[in-house]
């Protein structure tokens, strides 16, 4: 009678291991054969080429100016979280407060996260540091390659969706996209093609996404919930 408790106890529990995996593919809403990155974007400036000659000496610059100010600031945007914008969206804008936008957000920069993953190791760019021995970033020294940026793409996919949220925002929250993906030159782990391009990927998922009922329909939950905390009126 034990050995068969303990045989219901176990199918139980693969049966809510298999539901719970399965709620998780249903939470993401693209995947790199819906999005062939490879095809949209610009290849990267070779190792040789004038362009990475000239955005190296940009990093170096950039060094030789950094505060201990413009370091923490790096630092702090080196976490790709989406409540980096409180900045904008002011103290209330947290997980805990917005568990709807928190979710919403973890299925978008994981589906950001595996189409990067796959681009940057199909073009395999070698960070700047690693080409420039005299480059010291202020951060830990990411281990993936270089291009295209995903903290940029992260933070345009973001300031998309929130501005599409909170249109009143906007202007604001382009800006602090801009200075979350500037930090990643500051920090000296990125060329400027790599944000760039980063950006430009940021687009292109935020306007498949855009175009998504499934990715519409959790939107307008977390829309409404953060409109509601922001003491917003309803879209």
């Amino acid at each position: 009678m034990k050995a068969w408790n303990v045989a219901r106890f176990f199918l139980s529990l693969l049966c809510l291991v298999a539901a719970g995996a399965a709620c998780a593919t249903e939470d993401h809403f693209l995947s790199a054969d819906q999005l062939e990155l490879g095809s949209l974007l610009p290849p990267p400036p070779a190792e040789e080429s004038r362009q990475t000659r000239e955005e190296l000496a940009e990093l170096l610059a950039l060094q030789a100016v950094r505060t201990p100010a413009m370091e923490e600031a790096a630092r702090a945007d080196a976490a790709e979280n989406v409540f980096r914008f409180a900045d904008v969206l002011g103290p209330q804008f947290t997980a805990s407060q917005l568990p709807l936008l928190d979710s919403l957000f973890k299925a978008v920069a994981e589906d950001e996260y595996q189409l990067l993953a796959a681009i940057k190791s199909q073009w395999r760019r070698p960070r700047p540091f690693v080409v420039e021995p005299r480059l010291h970033p202020c951060i830990a020294e990411p281990s993936s390659n270089a291009y295209p940026s995903r903290h940029n793409s992260f933070a345009m996919l973001a300031a998309v969706i929130l501005s599409d949220m909170v249109p009143e925002k906007r202007q604001a929250l382009f800006e602090r996209a801009a200075a979350y993906g500037h930090n990643r030159l500051v920090a000296g782990v990125h060329y400027r093609s790599d944000t760039e391009t980063g950006r430009m990927v940021g687009l292109l998922i935020a306007d498949h996404l855009r175009r998504d009922p499934a990715f519409q329909k959790a939107f307008a939950g977390a829309r409404a919930e953060l409109r509601a905390v922001l003491a917003l009126p309803p879209l």
